[in-house]
This record gives structure tokens, C-alpha cells and sequence, in this order.
């Protein structure tokens, strides 16, 4: 969601002035996701995870958002 955000305009996809739309909806996706899976129980099909197991997973997935912002970095600096 934050590379396809920055996608074609290089800029970082951490640049958030004036993106208040954007964050209320990134908010409301994560705080949703984590009820879902820690109380949606038997009607998702899903069982809580513990705080480390969200820990990893978010570290792990993020690694899409730091090499996009690695590559604009290194893009910018070269123009």
C-alpha cells in the first residue's frame, strides 16, 4: 500500500504531509486486521497471535516498504 503510493511520483512513501486520508485508512486497516484475528475466532476461522508473532510478521513484510525506499534513495541520487 505505501510503495503503490509512491509508485511513479519519487518520492518516499514515508512522506506524509497533507496524507491524513491515508493514514486514517492504514489505521483503520491494521486496527482492523488485529480484531479480526485476535476476536473474529470461529466466524474467520482464525486463533489470537501472540504480540511477538505480529512483531515478526510486520518486521518480516516490511521488507517490501524499506527496499522500495532503498531503490528511490538510490534513484534520486543518481538523477
Amino acid at each position: 500500500m505505501f510503495n503503490a503510493r509512491a509508485f511513479a511520483t519519487g518520492r518516499s512513501a514515508l512522506h506524509f504531509k497533507g496524507c491524513g486520508g491515508f493514514l486514517f485508512i492504514a489505521a483503520v486497516i491494521l486496527v482492523g486486521q488485529i480484531l479480526i484475528v485476535s476476536i473474529g475466532g470461529p466466524f474467520f476461522s482464525v486463533v489470537p497471535l501472540a504480540l511477538v508473532d505480529w512483531v515478526v510478521i510486520i518486521g518480516s513484510t516490511s521488507i517490501v516498504l524499506w527496499i522500495g525506499e532503498i531503490y528511490r534513495l538510490i534513484a534520486s541520487r543518481l538523477k
